[in-house]
Parts: structure tokens; C-alpha cells; sequence
């Protein structure tokens, strides 16, 4: 059990990891597409 409880954490903290990075990457990508996005419609109404 002792070894249980230690992995337990560990994995954890790598899942926590991967999913702060994936939001952090998905955060930065969206604006982006966003901005593109505004821009294209900005061009198509000029």
C-alpha cells in the first residue's frame, strides 16, 4: 500500500502537468484563430 500511495501521487502531478500544458496550448491557439479569424472578416468587408 505503501508503494501505492507513492505512485499515486506521482501520477497525478504528471497528469496535472499534461493537462496544464494542453490548456496552455489550446489557450494560445484559440486567440490566435480568433485574430485570424477577425481578420479575414475585416478584409472581406473592406
Amino acid at each position: 500500500m505503501v508503494a501505492h500511495n507513492d505512485r499515486h501521487p506521482k501520477e497525478q502531478q504528471q497528469r496535472g502537468g499534461t493537462k496544464g500544458q494542453n490548456e496552455e496550448t489550446q489557450h494560445q491557439h484559440q486567440p490566435q484563430r480568433m485574430v485570424k479569424r477577425r481578420f479575414t472578416s475585416e478584409q472581406l468587408a473592406h
